[in-house]
């Protein structure tokens, strides 16, 4: 066999073109030929007995295209490997550049491949090279939120005939404008449905009549910045982010759908019991160290990651490589079983793409590896904080329950990605940690309350 390449560096392109000749398949086709005559079965013909002209006539041509294209593709990828050569994607074949192949009456094919090259990125750390690196402070006001937050869960709910000021509604609303405003990429207008809920009693006076009164079914219109006249307010009504709510405004109708009163559970040991487990707090100073405890893990976790991605996203903007980025539309549309890919979603790879090479290539360089266990641990920090959004406050600090989790997830076979990703962001932290003292780094310090909404 003979593979002979043509590159185009400019493109990070080439063509690698593999001739198959007669000597370096006919020993494995008259093999397989002889193979079939044992096993096949043929009209008239006992098994075993059939002549060689006759599975030839037969099965002659499959067998030679199966046999001559697992020589080609093997070739190929040996050459590949041999050279060291490190594409993206896979091979593919072009048409347009062979011979048309005679099966029948060639003895001689050539086959040609596609491939795109990976660039050799060159790139050295220096002071110009600026990152953030966070830090949380866990203030009084975080542990209050998030106290209230969490015992809000366990409050006990009274459904109530009509509205007073001790009830919270729950209704579902929808704009009567017709202008379009977003709201977390869903259109806020008329026609839309959203809920919202309503503590009564935190509402002005005058909008609190507004509602007294009501009961479920009822429908009232009523403009939202006059209702909820702060960006807080209002989010605590939509259950939105503030940063989302710049631009909501205008007359909703609002139909109610549940009235009811809230209990709130006592701060006592059973309450304790059903956050913590048995006898694990008993006071409510307990209580709030253990809850505060809990939170600066969260968030020492939540402020690594975000001070990651700084890191990898001064990495995209600075690191600079070129893509074959003719090839890889193309191969991407084949794999999709389309014609060709739109610019928009090619932009959204070439970015992840982009981020994935510098990365890998700036770890082999560094001589950066990550081991099982770094796996494990990174998968377990991840797991924290899942365990944390649902307020499963028990499994955070509890290694079997922890354990559980990740081997679950180890044991998936959908998480091929997932796991790629984690190796991404390990191979990243360990190359911040070797640069640290080459690179300029902005110490940023905040509560919890400033983290969230610039790491949201």
């Amino acid at each position: 066999m003979e593979v002979t390449v043509e590159k185009n560096t400019d493109a990070l392109e080439a063509f690698v073109k593999v001739k198959v000749q007669e000597v370096d398949y006919k020993e494995n086709y008259d093999k397989k030929l002889k193979e079939y005559a044992k096993k096949a079965f043929v009209k008239g013909f006992r098994q075993g007995k059939v002549p060689p002209m006759v599975i030839k006539k037969l099965y002659g041509k499959a067998i030679k295209v199966e046999e001559i294209n697992q020589l080609a593709t093997d070739s190929l990828y040996n050459y590949l490997r041999e050279e060291d050569l490190q594409i993206f994607g896979s091979p593919m074949i072009v048409i347009e550049k062979m011979e048309k192949i005679d099966w029948n009456n060639h003895q001689e094919f050539e086959f040609v491949y596609e491939i795109g090259l990976q660039p050799e990125l060159s790139f050295e750390f220096t002071t110009d090279f600026g990152i953030k690196e966070y830090e949380v402070q866990i203030s009084d006001t975080d542990l209050a939120n998030y106290k209230k937050g969490l015992v809000e869960r366990f409050a006990e709910y009274d459904e109530k005939d009509e509205v007073s000021a001790e009830t919270d509604v729950w209704g579902r609303l929808s704009p009567t404008s017709e202008e379009v405003l977003i709201l977390s990429d869903k259109e806020f207008t008329k026609g839309k449905e959203f809920f919202g809920l309503i503590d009564i009693d935190t509402l002005s006076e005058e909008n609190q009549n507004l509602f007294f009164g009501k009961k479920v079914g009822d429908t009232l219109d009523f403009d939202l910045r006059t209702v909820f006249p702060t960006e807080k307010e209002l989010a605590n009504f939509l259950r939105y982010e503030e940063d989302d709510l710049a631009h909501i405004k205008g007359e909703v109708n609002y139909t109610i759908n549940s009235i009811s009163t809230r209990t709130m559970p006592e701060m006592n040991e059973a309450t304790f019991s059903k956050i913590f487990g048995e006898n694990k707090v008993t006071t409510e100073e307990e209580f709030d160290l253990k809850l505060k405890e809990l939170l600066q893990i969260r968030y020492n976790i939540s402020a690594k990651l975000e001070t990651l991605l700084t890191f990898m996203q001064e990495l995209d903007e600075k690191a600079s490589i070129d893509l074959p980025n003719r090839f890889l539309k193309r191969w991407l549309a084949s794999q999709n079983n389309q014609k060709q890919m739109d610019d928009a979603s090619y932009e959204n790879f070439q970015k992840g793409l982009h981020n994935q090479i510098t990365i890998e290539q700036l770890s082999k360089q560094n001589g950066v590896i990550v081991e099982e266990e770094e796996m494990r641990d990174y998968a377990k920090e991840v797991q924290i904080l899942n365990l944390f959004s649902m307020g499963f406050l028990t499994g955070i600090t509890n290694e079997s329950v922890l354990d559980m989790f990740v081997d679950r997830f180890f044991e998936n076979e959908g998480s091929e990605q997932t796991l790629l990703s984690f190796e991404r962001n390990i191979k990243a932290t360990k190359l911040l940690a070797l640069v640290k003292d080459k690179i300029t780094i902005e110490k940023v310090i905040l509560s919890g309350e400033e983290f969230d909404k610039i790491g949201k």
